[in-house]
């Protein structure tokens, strides 16, 4: 039995070691499928974890519930994952990367580092959208890293850092803003935006 979770967690970080994350869940999703008992934590954990790292936090709302009220134990790493989860929803964002930094030093480090990326990545295009210019202290907050971290990641987005100010501020580059906005990209937003509305409604629906 133990031989047969090892096989199964090392196809999941196959998958994961190739970028296939929506195939790495999909095989999580099977094996809780087919599953006789309660699932292994590391695989729950996996697979909450690819819940978040795909952005879907109505497949972890779901998952959360299939659960068993003893596989929910507060402080297990499912129920801190849980947690995560719900700080995105609320957009509780410094909350959620205090929620996940313990994982950075466990076998799910990986996958952490890799949904850290994936929201830090998701607040820069919300400032892109939303501010011409923000002081450096304010981005560093919104993306959770040090100045130097922060500088970088600006620096790669051709951001241009004022440091001639007693406050320094960050330009956001907006030329390009409108290229990245194309019919494709409105529609995808309109999806996730119904798929969020839903969950929303059956989040009131189960209080």
């Amino acid at each position: 039995m133990e031989e047969s979770k090892s096989g199964e967690m090392d196809a999941i970080t196959h998958f994961i070691r190739e970028n296939k994350f929506s195939e790495a869940l999909a095989y999580c999703e099977e094996i809780e499928l087919e599953a006789n008992s309660s699932l292994d934590e590391a695989l729950k954990s996996t697979q909450m974890a690819l819940y978040l790292l795909l952005n879907d936090l109505i497949g972890a709302r779901h998952f959360w519930r299939r659960l068993n009220s003893d596989e929910k134990l507060p402080e297990s790493s499912i129920w801190r994952l849980w947690q995560a989860a719900k700080n995105l929803w609320k957009g509780e964002v410094r909350e959620f990367f205090v929620s996940v930094e313990p994982f950075r030093s466990t076998e799910l480090s990986e996958l952490t580092y890799l949904i850290e990326g994936r929201v830090r990545a998701s607040q820069m295009e919300k400032v892109e959208k939303s501010f011409r210019s923000i002081s450096v202290a304010q981005l560093t907050e919104l993306l959770n890293l040090d100045e130097k971290e922060t500088l970088n990641c600006c620096q790669r987005e051709k951001w241009r850092v004022d440091f001639s100010k007693s406050v320094p501020m960050v330009h956001v580059n907006r030329a390009d803003l409108a290229t990245k906005l194309t019919s494709e990209s409105k529609m995808k937003d309109i999806e996730n935006l119904s798929r969020y509305v839903a969950y929303f409604e059956t989040m009131k629906a189960n209080r």
